[in-house]
């Protein structure tokens, strides 16, 4: 294979196949919580299924509809991949893919700014930007929770910026209508677009019709929409927001997004310029006092970091035409040794969020047979609890979710409630226990719960029933 395939072709397909095992593999292995992943599965298999715009298991704690907690459209596109496709590996493979792109979009992006100052020798910048995406901490932060909106609509920013460069405007308008439709905090980043156009490109009346359009959007969706549809109550996350809330972790978050860039962002006019494009979509995180804002290990930089890397490719650029620079890339040598160093240092960081750790997590784990049992076990749960309400516990929620009545076990409050004849409960010691300390209090908490029985025990799976009578069981 030519260079220009390896760049092109070769290294984004493998890169997409490793996403797509590793996806498909930490969802097997219940390394996957209902937390966000639940949510974007439940929600178009219930519109496929002519169940309305719902998320069970989220409505029966906050008392509203889903679409009054996050506004996102997009999902629309998800309904005929869930109707067709009946399986919660669906959301993991799309997930996959859409992470994927970037590794065919980035390269597309780098030649276009190197064909534009001139330059045909853009494979060895593409090359060295795939592999600082590989390694690429912001990056990788949305594999934690597989998988939000956001992630799934993140391609169309580099999709839209393309076509800003080559003068497609209804294209660029039509990417970023799909980024908008992702959720609120995606539509800021069609402003980031449209700076990028004003800023960088000079298209003022496009860059502002964008930047004009996606404030409106998202101040009507926050200010007005989401009030409405909470009966007056405020956005939910209006309460997070404190500016100097944590002032010097969120100044070392951004000195840290700017190394994991190996602060090429700064390298000239252009980079910085573009940079600053990230800061309407950075801006959210940065004012709010949810440490996961203004951290890695998140969905949360899914929007933010194409234009932190599309700074970094004007940086390096600015950087070889300077003469230092010239020097710099004389030797290849000196050159591919820098880039080892950078390249092993930024793995380091971002080791337990990569799809390639997770894979080694799950190959080398002692239980993966009874991974495989348990599996054999919840399709028999699903078998005796069919039309009747289920609760399970997280780690187990993603994989039973594709049902019009199931709920999670998420407080101390579900383990007190009163439970009703036919209900089932099941948890098990080899799935996650997210909103519980441990395994123990989750089981103690049923277990004293008098309004249950229960009905099997495999040391996999337990199960529990809503007693027959309605009664609880008197005390011991």
């Amino acid at each position: 294979m030519t260079k220009k395939g390896l760049v092109h072709y070769g290294i984004p397909l493998l890169c997409t196949l490793l996403c797509v095992a590793a996806s498909l593999v930490d969802l097997w292995a219940f390394r996957v919580n209902d937390w966000d992943f639940s949510y974007f599965s439940v929600l178009p298999w219930n519109l496929g299924n002519g169940q309305g715009w719902h998320v069970p298991f989220h409505e029966l704690g906050a008392g509203f509809p889903f679409y009054a907690h996050h506004w996102q459209p997009f999902v629309l596109a998800l309904v005929p991949f869930l109707t067709w496709f009946d399986s919660p590996y669906t959301l993991s493979v799309l997930h996959a893919l859409a992470m994927g792109a970037w590794f065919f979009l980035l390269p597309l992006f780098v030649r276009q700014v190197y064909r534009e100052a001139g330059r045909e020798d853009y494979l060895g910048a593409a090359l060295f930007w795939q592999l600082v995406l590989f390694v690429y901490t912001p990056f990788w932060g949305p594999w934690r929770y597989q998988t939000h909106i956001t992630t799934l609509v993140s391609p169309a920013l580099f999709l839209a910026v393309l076509c800003l460069h080559r003068r497609r405007a209804v294209w660029a308008c039509f990417w970023c209508l799909l980024v908008a439709f992702g959720q609120e905090r995606s539509s800021v980043a069609v402003f980031s677009v449209g700076m990028y156009a004003i800023l960088i490109l000079r298209q003022y009346r496009l860059g502002g019709g964008l930047c004009l359009a996606s404030g409106l959007y998202f101040l009507g969706i926050v200010k007005v929409l989401f009030p409405f549809l909470r009966g007056g109550d405020a956005y939910a996350f209006s309460a997070s927001i404190s500016p100097f809330h944590d002032f010097l972790k969120k100044c070392l978050f951004l000195l840290k997004y700017l190394a994991y860039t190996f602060f090429l962002p700064l390298a000239g006019k252009r980079a910085f310029l573009t940079a600053a494009c990230s800061l309407p979509v950075l801006g959210i995180g940065l004012v709010s006092s949810r440490e996961s804002m203004y951290a890695f290990g998140h969905h949360y930089q899914d929007v933010s970091a194409p234009f932190l890397l599309m700074a970094g490719v004007y940086g390096l650029l600015w950087l070889q035409e300077q003469r230092l620079g010239h020097r710099l890339f004389s030797s290849r040598k000196l050159l591919a040794a820098g880039c080892a160093v950078l390249l092993i240092v930024s793995f380091a960081q971002c080791r337990f969020l990569h799809p390639l750790v997770h894979l080694g997590f799950v190959a080398t784990d002692p239980r993966r047979a009874d991974y495989a049992r348990l599996h054999e076990e919840l399709e028999h749960l699903l078998r005796i609890s069919e039309g009747k309400p289920l609760f399970v516990q997280s780690g187990i929620g993603p994989l039973v979710s594709l049902r019009t009545e199931r709920y999670s076990l998420v407080g101390e409050e579900d383990l007190r409630r009163e439970f009703a004849a036919g209900e089932h409960v099941a948890i098990s010691p080899l799935c996650g226990t997210y909103a519980f300390p441990d395994y123990a209090s989750l089981q103690k908490g049923l277990d004293g719960n008098g309004t249950l029985e229960l009905v099997q025990d495999s040391g996999r799976l337990r199960i529990y029933k809503g007693r027959a009578d309605g009664v609880p069981a008197p005390a011991h």
